[in-house]
């Protein structure tokens, strides 16, 4: 006991000791931090706490100003952020930022800034971290202005209109640690040009006119993390050039003219975790390409030129990859699929925009972990009732849109599945309870009026889905009415879309107006009445609801009788045709309801005043008139009334 009494007794003093630590440094936060006491007019402040330190902000977005804000010296306050974004700075002047102290981070983005003094950045050089110059007129990398911020580590030049990069441009900025050079005009890279920046880790030269690169480009930034390359022209990964780049995580070259993957290359950077090469005029992968990248985990080879694929292409990634995207090639389902089928940790594969005809039995039996499927905009005719087999416990997302399949794949065991797309495709029937069993939340039937042959919707279609779907998507159909029953069963739904369906106007469409009177109505237009193009009447409540046909003063004022209701109708709804007349009686209904309500209240409020008046008076003739003289009151007021 007398032990664990000194342990507490010494734990007590540890916590008051941190306690006072924090206290002491948040007095002295507060000594020398907060918002100036003098700010531009043109500005505005704010404060927050992080990491135990107040972080103060200065804010001149969007003012139009011509030149810097000049700020009063504030001594002992700290700015850490300035942000000067959305102005019209065409230049930053010497000692432009006298005045502040202790920036670390600045703004200034989309101006139209050409050229930057030598002692621009002087009053911050010791503390400026981040300095972002994106969306400016800068047509060189300003060296003089950039080279004594020695702790920059962080500098953005994205869309300047930067074309030479000279070798001493960057001097100085030894701290650098992102550079991003993307989307300027340079065309050429000297050797060794990023040496001087041995602790860079992200570089961006995407969207320039680089058509080649020296060998020694890279040189001396061996710790180099995240590379881009994308939107170039260049035509080949040579291995001199990027071999020395083995800690690379991310490497980027999109939408370039490579014709061919070096496999030695990729066989070096065993580091590389995502591969991003869209967009070139590969057409193969050699064998043994991917075999030591055994930490990729995502692969993007989509809008190429691939045929075909061998079954051992994706050696190496079994375990590892998570996504593929072999979008917009020209492969069909025998020169892929068994090229993927060793990819067990797969979880997202997009395979839309391809040559695939038919899915055979099993197609994705080894693909356990698989999430999400892509096979939209394909040629698919048929698929085959066990295609999906394998993927009942795992499949979320299934795209089938726009291909040419004439009637609902078997989809009963993807219990998963929240999310399937099948618009555009030549669907005649919807089967009774055809979704029953799936816990689908998003559902897209729609279609192009030129391939849709779907003109009806049994009753039944949707019931099953009642406490799961909540997006349903039927627009460009060829629909001219629809069963009052059809969406009755969906509970959660809360965006509907039938727009650009025929529908009729006429009584068999008054059950609509009744049963989404909650339903905020977008787009609602008449094809078929005498009222067309006239839009639904607007209400509140569910996200949207979209239907092209019937406005609701037309079929609102329908006399016919409409479609009788089923005999699931419940007891307490009246049915169709005498609900216009049934909501006019209940409005009245309710008014006399709240009248008769309002005169009860002010009845009993005068009730209640009498008697707390009578209360009072009696009170009153107590006090006046004790009880021993009640006999001679009583003779007194008789003889008042004699008299």
């Amino acid at each position: 006991m007398m032990a664990m009494k000194v342990f507490v007794e010494r734990a007590s003093v540890s916590v008051r000791l941190f306690l006072l630590v924090v206290t002491l440094n948040l007095i002295v936060a507060g000594a020398h931090g907060g918002c100036p006491s003098i700010l531009p007019s043109a500005c505005n402040c704010a404060t927050r706490i992080e990491n135990l330190q107040e972080i103060t902000s200065v804010k001149c977005v969007g003012k139009g100003l011509a030149d810097t804000p000049l700020f009063t010296y504030q001594a002992n306050r700290s700015v850490h952020i300035l942000d000067l974004r959305r102005n019209e700075l065409t230049s930053i002047a010497n000692y432009a930022f006298d005045g502040l102290y202790g920036v670390r981070i600045l703004w200034l983005d989309q101006n139209q800034i050409s050229t930057i003094a030598s002692n621009a950045f002087s009053a911050i050089s010791s503390t400026l971290q981040q300095l972002h110059l994106n969306y400016n007129q800068l047509p060189r990398i300003p060296l003089n202005g950039l080279k004594v911020l020695t702790k920059l580590q962080r500098l953005e030049l994205r869309y300047n209109k930067i074309v030479n990069l000279g070798l001493t441009d960057l001097e100085g900025l030894n701290e650098l640690k992102h550079l991003d050079l993307q989307s300027n005009d340079i065309s050429a890279i000297a050797e060794a040009q990023f040496s001087k920046f041995p602790n860079l880790g992200l570089l961006s030269l995407g969207e320039n006119r680089i058509a080649d690169l020296p060998t020694r480009a890279f040189e001396g930034i061996e710790n180099l993390t995240s590379l881009s390359l994308s939107d170039n022209l260049l035509t080949e990964t040579p291995l001199d050039t990027y071999e020395r780049l083995r800690q690379l995580e991310i490497f980027d070259f999109n939408r370039n003219r490579i014709s061919e993957l070096n496999v030695a290359l990729f066989q070096r950077l065993t580091g590389l975790r995502n591969i991003y090469g869209s967009g070139n005029n590969l057409e193969k992968i050699e064998r043994g390409t991917f075999d030591n990248l055994h930490s990729l985990t995502t692969l993007d080879l989509s809008n190429n030129r691939f045929h075909t694929l061998a079954s051992d292409t994706f050696n190496g990634l079994a375990m590892s990859l998570v996504t593929l995207n072999l979008m917009n090639n020209n492969l069909t389902e025998d020169s892929v699929l068994p090229a993927i089928h060793s990819l067990t940790n797969l979880q997202r594969l997009l395979l839309s925009g391809n040559a695939f005809q038919i899915l055979g039995a099993n197609a994705f039996q080894s693909l356990s972990k698989l999430k999400e499927l892509f096979l939209a905009r394909n040629n698919i005719r048929r698929v085959n009732n066990s295609a999906f087999s394998g993927l009942e416990e795992s499949l979320e997302v299934l795209h089938l849109e726009h291909n040419r399949l004439l009637k609902l794949p078997y989809l009963k065991n993807l219990t998963n599945l929240r999310e399937f797309y099948f618009g555009g495709n030549a669907l005649g029937v919807i089967p009774k309870r055809a979704f029953d069993g799936l816990e689908l939340t998003r559902l897209d039937l729609s279609q192009t009026n030129i391939t849709s042959k779907l003109a009806s919707l049994p009753p039944e279609a949707f019931q099953g889905l009642e406490e799961y779907l909540e997006n349903l998507d039927l627009h460009g159909n060829f629909l001219e009415t629809v069963h009052h029953c059809v969406f009755r069963w969906l509970k959660r739904l809360k965006i509907l879309d039938i727009s650009f369906n025929p529908l009729s106007c006429d009584c068999r469409m008054l059950w609509l107006h009744f049963t989404f009177r909650d339903v905020t109505y977008n787009r609602a237009r008449c094809d078929r009445s005498a009222n067309k193009g006239e839009s639904w009447e607007e209400s509140s409540a569910v996200e949207s609801f979209t239907v092209s046909g019937c406005s609701s003063d037309e079929i609102a004022n329908c006399t016919d009788p409409p479609v009788p209701s089923s005999t699931n109708t419940p007891t307490s709804q009246p049915p169709p045709g005498d609900q216009p007349r049934q909501l006019t009686a209940d409005k009245d209904t309710v008014v006399v309801i709240v009248l008769v309500c309002v005169c009860g209240l002010a009845l009993l409020a005068v009730i209640v005043g009498f008697i707390c008046s009578c209360s009072q008076r009696r009170r009153v003739l107590k006090n006046d008139f004790p009880m021993s003289d009640t006999s001679s009151t009583v003779y007194s007021t008789s003889s008042v009334f004699k008299r």
